[in-house]
């Protein structure tokens, strides 16, 4: 997210979290949660059914 993707009309280095035009703990915020999510639905089969 911080790594340089190109750079602006002045010459300066521009990120993706420039691009995306929000605060970078947000976006951050977000992909922690689906990475989460991801984990979750790969291991709900190995709980029973009371469990889920």
């Amino acid at each position: 997210m911080h790594d340089p993707i190109g750079t602006d009309k002045e010459g300066n280095e521009i990120t993706l979290i420039d691009i995306l035009g929000t605060e970078a703990d947000d976006i951050v915020d977000k992909v922690q949660l689906k990475i989460e999510k991801s984990k979750i639905y790969k291991n709900l089969d190995i709980l029973d059914d009371r469990e889920k």
